[in-house]
């Protein structure tokens, strides 16, 4: 504090004296003596550089002694910066090494700028890129050494950036008397702020950053600096000397130019209100300059906005601002202010966006900010609809009206937007309004002073079943001098009048059921499994797909018989099996449960999941059994000691059968041995002996004929190896001119 008030005092001391005593002698000498004082100070004051302010280069130790340093942050004018090859223990510097006491120029160093020390045999070192120094570095060992760079005093160093032509040591040490050797003083950090050319004892005694120009942060550049992959190194300076040293981006003689600097808006959007005080609109650079830059900002007017609508500082010229940004700095800005014009109207919109730019600076991102002027000379009038939900009906014979309100009310007219969106399955030929939809909204004029406006709508009177549609309207936009309401949106609910038909039950009914399957049908897979018969009562053909089937009486959808394989037909007065196997994967016919031997329930619901078409309890069944409607597809159920899948019940073997296309007349007279059979089977007369002999499957085709040129009298073996597993009918017409019919298994 004291030396403050001396500095002070004798500053405005050698100021009175300057105005008042300019040609004396004696006191412009002791004028000249304090100023040297504050210059010194001052000198202090602004080499408090911090750790990665500068940045090695480039170092040689062959031949002649040289180093270069790259400003990474700007130096101001007239800082002290000290290099020394001493080692540090930790607290001080060894001795008997060198100190060069380097002061930058009486102008700012930009980022970017280099400069070097060469030993040419002078007192002191020679220096390339300005400044002066005291002292010089005029060996650097050959196994192996360092320099450091600090601000301060030998005593109180305060590093700034380091070199070690070998490996920093892991550990301080105090008691360190080789001054080849150190530790890496804090805050500094390998890799970071300071770079060792080697990670072992080895070391390299000439190096360079094999960098020429580099566009990018401080930042960016400190990094690259410090990541010894970019450096040549080399035991000979012939390889990596001096003499190779790449210009580094300045140009010759490394005099140093800066590196642009991005600049940029600080926010992309800015809003101001009319009347409002001024706003500052603000661009940032990444880093200063150490000379004035300028930047160039063009105008936009958006609809609706003009000149009249605000001010700026600096003023607008030719639709351009200029804005002079001062040496050092990092933020400029210019003022705007919204003007009140006493007009009804929307928010008014303008940008401005960076258009050049002097050679110190670049154009970063944003480049643009966009600014909204908002309206304090609106009025509070808004636009609701007075309802959130409407219904109509299909044939109804008026429009509905769609009321809006306008309150308050103003002496102006104005036009309403409302937005038209039509929900699932709805089109412009389910309903109309009035004023008439175009491009999905509706127009509507709002008269002066009107506090309420309406439209009208109506549906289409179709004859299609279809569920309740919703078309929803939303205010999308008012004129200037209205407000969109927070009652913006209207849903209309329209209602179908359409009956739909009455739902026929087709008469389809359980006619058989299997449930101890052995030898009796079999599936597609050759599988005797269990099954159920459908008989379908009606003349028309019925699809089945979606139908139920269950054995649980608590749950009658238990089994949905699939729509995705197609229709799944049981022909008019035919038949259709469906296998109840839990083998759902098998087809469209394999149900998801099996069936009880001990008896249970079955049923078949229609498609609408509720409607009962046939229920059935059934008793315990063995393996010749099965639980079937005789007569065939009507009567009532009972057990039967002739399962027939697929064909026509049958409770007792009568004395001749029908089948189409043979007269069954002597059904007793066939055996057949053995049943079921694998690869053959014996078929004898007891009475007459074979004429032909047919073999039909349970889909009654036929799949097996022989004649009497054929056949031999007594027993007759029939081959079977080509026969699947099933069940078969075997017909055969006998010498009287009768014929006889058996049931046949093929089960292997």
């Amino acid at each position: 504090m004291a030396l403050w008030f001396f500095l002070n005092y004798f500053t405005n001391f050698t100021y009175d004296f300057k105005l008042n005593l300019m040609h004396n002698h004696i006191m412009r000498h002791f004028r000249n003596i304090v100023l040297g004082i504050l210059l010194v100070f001052s000198s202090n004051i602004k080499a408090q550089l911090s750790a990665g302010d500068i940045a090695f280069v480039g170092v040689q130790s062959d031949n002649f002694v040289a180093f270069a340093v790259m400003v990474i942050n700007p130096i101001p004018p007239n800082t002290e910066i000290r290099f020394t090859d001493n080692g540090w223990s930790g607290t001080a510097f060894s001795i008997n090494e060198n100190v060069i006491r380097y002061t930058s120029p009486s102008t700012t160093l930009a980022t970017g700028h280099v400069i070097k020390f060469l030993d040419t045999g002078a007192p002191a070192m020679s220096i390339v890129g300005g400044g002066s120094c005291i002292g010089k570095i005029n060996v650097l060992s050959q196994v192996g050494d360092q320099i450091l760079a600090y601000t301060g005093t030998n005593q109180t160093p305060s590093f700034i950036a380091g070199l070690s032509t070998s490996n920093w040591i892991p550990a301080c040490d105090v008691t360190l008397t080789n001054p080849l050797v150190t530790c890496l003083p804090a805050p500094l950090e390998d890799g970071v702020n300071a770079i060792a050319l080697s990670n072992t004892s080895s070391n390299s005694d000439n190096a360079f950053w094999n960098v020429d120009v580099f566009n990018g942060t401080p930042a960016q550049l400190l990094a690259a600096i410090n990541n010894v992959a970019n450096w040549i190194k080399s035991e000979s300076p012939s390889t990596a000397g001096y003499d190779l040293w790449p210009n580094w981006g300045q140009g010759g003689g490394g005099g140093g130019t800066a590196v642009p600097s991005p600049i940029f808006f600080e926010q992309s959007v800015v809003e101001i209100t009319e009347g409002a005080p001024v706003t500052n609109v603000k661009l940032k650079m990444l880093f200063p300059q150490a000379t004035q830059q300028t930047v160039t900002l063009s105008l936009n007017l958006f609809s609706g906005t003009t000149l009249s609508d605000f001010v700026t500082n600096p003023t607008i010229n030719n639709n351009q601002i200029q804005l002079d940004i001062p040496q050092n700095t990092t933020e400029i800005a210019f003022q705007i202010q919204a003007l009140i014009d006493g007009l009804v109207e929307s928010t008014e919109q303008l940008s401005f966006n960076i258009s050049s730019v002097s050679s110190g600076l670049e154009i970063g991102s944003p480049n643009t900010v966009g600014i909204s002027i908002l309206n304090v000379d609106n009025s509070n009038t808004t636009v609701n609809f007075l309802t959130d939900t409407l219904v109509i009906t299909e044939g109804q014979i008026t429009t509905s009206a769609i009321l809006l309100a306008v309150l308050p009310t103003i002496a102006q007219s104005g036009t309403l937007v409302i937005g038209v969106q039509n929900g699932a399955n709805v089109n412009n030929f389910d309903f109309f309004t009035q004023p008439a939809v175009a491009g999905n909204a509706v127009t509507i004029n709002i008269p002066a002073s009107a506090d309420q406006i309406q439209y009208a709508i109506a549906p289409f009177n179709d004859t299609e079943i279809e569920q309740n549609e919703y078309v929803t309207f939303t205010i999308l936009s008012v004129s200037t001098g209205f407000n969109i309401g927070p009652f913006n949106q209207l849903v209309v609910k329209i209602v179908d009048n359409d009956t739909p038909p009455p739902i026929v039950i087709p008469n389809v009914v359980i006619n058989e059921i299997n449930a101890s399957n052995v030898s009796f049908g079999s599936d597609e897979n050759g599988e005797f499994d269990d099954w159920v018969e459908l008989f379908n009562q009606d003349d028309n053909d019925v699809n089945i797909s979606n139908f139920y089937i269950s054995n649980d009486a608590n749950n009658p959808q238990k089994f949905r018989i699939p729509t995705a394989f197609g229709p799944i037909t049981v022909p008019a007065q035919g038949y259709k099996l469906i296998w109840c196997d839990n083998f759902t994967a098998q087809g469209p016919s394999h149900t998801n449960f099996t069936l009880a031997n001990g008896g249970g329930f079955l049923r078949i619901t229609f498609s609408d999941g509720t409607t009962r078409m046939d229920t059935v309890t059934y008793p315990a069944l063995n393996q010749f059994q099965s639980f079937s409607r005789v007569p065939n597809g009507s009567g009532p159920f009972k057990i039967v000691f002739s399962p027939s899948p697929a064909i026509s019940n049958l409770d007792t073997i009568p004395d001749s059968l029908d089948i189409g296309f043979i007269k069954i007349s002597n059904l007793n007279e066939l055996l057949i041995f053995p049943n079921p059979a694998q690869n053959f089977v014996d078929i004898q007369s007891k009475k007459h002996s074979i004429k032909s002999l047919s073999i039909v499957d349970v889909q009654g085709r036929m799949v097996n004929n022989e004649t009497s040129s054929g056949l031999k009298q007594g027993v007759y073996r029939l081959q079977t190896e080509t026969l699947n597993n099933g069940f078969y009918t075997i017909i055969v017409r006998l010498s009287d001119g009768s014929s006889s019919m058996s049931k046949l298994v093929i089960q292997r």
